[in-house]
């Protein structure tokens, strides 16, 4: 039943982005061109950005308890962290669904090659951005189960807790804690508060899993992209000793320069030092390039400028940005010590 939800994500005209892109789509974030829809999935993201705002007000009511005090500023930092992701990601919707179209079509254009190495490559990183987004959404999905679950869980195995709230000596245990314009420790009102928190932490979870896996497997793609640039640049006078003549020589030259170009085009990337793209400009020289006359050996030249423009990305104007940083940021730190008290 598993292999039948995973296979009905999976998209043959995206074949790499085919579960990021459902997901972009499911939640909201890629909004639909009808009007009703897109209506609709702004009202729900405007629930969630309101939730969050009661989150901040709660931090008064609770300010004299340190430990309310503290769950709620972790759990509040994070869901602003989503809000601000959230955000960005809408009002650059054209920018972002031009990156999501031009790493799709250049997947695309990469897959059915002859080129052993290539394949390798290409079923590599397909492999491991599946792993990556369908895993993390397990810990996200799990996590949010069993943030909702924990009030009723307690309800139910504590006695000591159920007298407490029926004495008043405790209060209920919320999902997240959150400001309601009501009394939260009425059987009514906590569930209606309940159901409030119930939606923000599920609506938050699908949030953070279709951004984030999106933006890793796009990291994960240009990663594989510089990776067979170098290759493609290597095969500039022929494979395995073939040599090519001048038109091909050309087009595997034009080729490269293209794609190098349209990677630097990106709105997201800039020109900076970076592992990967560092490396990239050895492929010229990988070739056959001394076999060569001095009128070919021009075309190393010009690749080889090219690609010393080295490209990364960038986290807006703080830092630059690589999968290593990514899985650093504070936000994962933060999903961590959730976690840890969860446990």
């Amino acid at each position: 039943m598993l292999n039948r939800i995973l296979a009905k994500l999976e998209d043959s005209q995206r074949p790499l982005l085919g579960p990021n892109y459902s997901a972009l789509r499911f939640w909201g974030l890629l909004l639909p061109e009808k009007i009703t829809k897109r209506i609709f999935y702004l009202f729900m993201h405007f629930l969630v950005t309101f939730f969050t705002a009661t989150e901040y007000v709660d931090i008064w009511f609770v300010k004299d308890d340190i430990n309310l005090l503290l769950n709620n500023i972790k759990i509040t930092f994070l869901a602003t962290v989503s809000v601000a992701k959230v955000i960005t990601f809408l009002s650059r919707q054209k920018d972002w669904k031009a990156i999501i179209e031009y790493v799709n079509n250049a997947d695309l254009a990469q897959r059915g090659s002859n080129n052993v190495r290539k394949n390798i490559i290409i079923w590599k990183y397909t492999k491991y951005c599946r792993k990556i987004t369908y895993l993390y959404w397990s810990l996200m999905y799990t996590t949010v189960i069993i943030v909702m679950g924990q009030p009723m869980f307690k309800f139910f195995c504590s006695e000591e807790y159920r007298n407490n709230v029926q004495n008043g000596t405790e209060t209920y245990v919320q999902v997240v804690s959150s400001w309601v314009p009501f009394d939260k420790n009425t059987v009514a009102g906590h569930i209606a508060a309940s159901i409030f928190q119930s939606y923000a932490a599920i609506y938050g979870g699908g949030w953070i899993t279709s951004f984030d896996t999106n933006a890793i497997v796009i990291m994960v793609f240009f990663k594989a992209e510089l990776e067979m640039l170098r290759i493609d640049s290597s095969r500039l006078f022929g494979d395995n000793g073939d040599s090519l003549n001048e038109e091909d020589t050309v087009k595997i030259l034009k080729d490269c320069h293209r794609r190098h170009v349209e990677l630097l085009r990106k709105r997201i990337i800039r020109r900076n030092l970076d592992e990967n793209s560092k490396y990239l400009m050895l492929g010229p020289y990988e070739s056959g390039w001394w076999l060569q006359n001095a009128a070919k050996q021009k075309h190393i030249i010009i690749l080889a400028d090219q690609f010393n423009k080295n490209i990364v990305f960038t986290a807006g104007p703080f830092n630059d940005l690589s999968v290593s940083t990514f899985i650093n940021s504070r936000y994962l730190t933060c999903l961590k010590w959730i976690l840890n008290e969860v446990k």
